[in-house]
Order: structure tokens, then sequence, then C-alpha cells
């Protein structure tokens, strides 16, 4: 079966496991008994975020992300395979398994923080970046999940109090701690890294580009969405400045921020 053999490979982390994982229906993920979940059983928990690997955090971000967003056309052209339903079971499911994940690893959000942060290992720090904008800009549904009976467990309360978006995943400082703090926080320049040349310059020039159009991405879906206008108002300003900021004064507002 194509689940057990992903449990046995998935803690390798290996290209052909995390394709797999990457390409099923997120409700194939959490084996179902009758309308209930095994919650244990999910595939995805025994994932790393620790010590772990570029390609696996992108697959992270592409689980969590939820389907793609429907492109609007004029005339309206059917795809091929659309399904509403199944659309609306994908997205539930993208909340789900990102509440049962970070459920079972509550360390996750500092261990993307730690990998962001850490400019040497460029590739993670860029594959991290890229989770925090899949859940800033995922697709998730709030409904129910079809089909799903949500019961009486610990589990089951922690995952229905979930937050509905995954931007309101990164604004709740209780869940995503220094995620917020981090993106609003000017990039290293180059004189902050030991010899300020070559790779390790071009690596930072990388990170912080990519950090500076994640904050981007996170200041659209607050205009879309309204309200957190106090958020908006310093994303706002801190996209004004740059990516390297502007000298002074920066530091000191983002470690007074209230959210």
């Amino acid at each position: 079966m194509i689940r057990d053999y992903v449990r046995r490979n998935i803690r390798k982390c290996e290209a052909s496991t995390l394709d797999i994982i990457a390409s099923m229906p997120r409700s194939t993920l959490i084996p179902h008994c009758g309308t209930s979940l095994a919650w244990d059983e999910c595939v995805i928990l025994d994932m790393p975020i620790t010590r772990t690997n570029s390609d696996a955090l992108k697959t992270l971000a592409t689980v969590f992300h939820g389907p793609p967003k429907e492109e609007l056309t004029f005339p309206k052209v059917e795809s091929v395979g659309a399904d509403p339903k199944r659309r609306q079971s994908e997205s539930s499911f993208a909340r789900l398994l990102t509440a049962l994940f970070y459920s079972k690893k509550p360390n996750m959000f500092s261990d993307m923080v730690s990998h962001i942060e850490t400019i040497a290992m460029k590739e993670n720090a860029l594959a991290a970046l890229a989770l925090v904008r899949a859940l800033i800009t995922s697709s998730w549904s709030p409904e129910p999940v079809p089909g799903v009976e949500l019961g009486g467990d610990a589990t089951s309360a922690r995952l229905t109090s979930f937050p509905k978006s995954g931007a309101d995943v990164i604004l709740d400082p209780s869940i995503s701690g220094g995620v917020l703090p981090l993106l609003l926080k000017p990039a290293t320049t180059f004189s902050n890294l030991v010899g300020g040349l070559g790779d390790a310059e071009n690596a930072a020039y990388q990170v912080a580009m990519a950090k500076f159009d994640v904050l981007k991405a996170l200041g659209q879906k607050l205009e879309e969405d309204g309200g957190r206008q106090d958020v908006l108002a310093m994303v706002r300003r801190r996209v004004g400045e740059g990516p390297w900021g502007v000298s002074g004064g920066v530091g000191s507002r983002i470690g007074t921020l209230e959210l």
C-alpha cells in the first residue's frame, strides 16, 4: 500500500517519497476509521522539521497551502477534473493537517525561524520562507471536513480551535512565535557576515529578497482580508523601508509590537 511505503521511508526525506506525498490527495494522508480519523497514523507526522532538508520543507509547504486557487476567466471554462466537493475537502484537510502537525510538533515555527536565520544553509532558509509564504497565502476552508466527525477527544478539540486561515496562524504569537517579528526585522547585511564576500554575500542577498517578498505577500493578504490595521501599518512601513531597513529605530519598533 502506498501509505505504508511512505511511512517506512518518510524519515529519510528522499525525493521520490516526498514527491509521492505532494501528489497524494490530502484526505488520504490520515487513515479513516469510519467517520473518524486515526490522527497518530498521519504519514506526514514522521517528517522531520528540526533536522531536515529543503525538499521536506517544500513538501510541507505544498501540503499545508491547500489546492491552488481557481483562476477567474471569462467566459468561464470548466477545467478537467474540477470538482467543488474535492476542492472543499482538500482545502479543509490542508488546515487540518497543518493543525495536526503543529499539535504533534509544537516547535515547528521556532525551527522554521532557525532555518531562516541560518544563512549558511541557504537552501533550507529559502525553503522555510517558502513554507511561511504558503501558509500566508493558503487556500484553507473554515468549513468542517466533509464526511468526518471530530470527536470530543483532546486532539479534536485542539484542531477545531485552530485559526481559520494560514495568515491568522502567522499573526498569532502563541502559535507562530517569532515568525512575524523575523519578517519585520531588516535583513542581515553583508557587513554582519564573516568575510562578507563571495558565497556568503550571495546567500545573504537571496534570503533577504525572499524574506522581503514574503513580507509583501503578508501585506497583500492583510489588505485583501481587511482588519488588523495595526499590523498592516507596520508591514507597509517596513516594505517602504526596503529589505535592509533604515538605520536606527526599526529594531525598537519590532520589539514593542503588540499583537
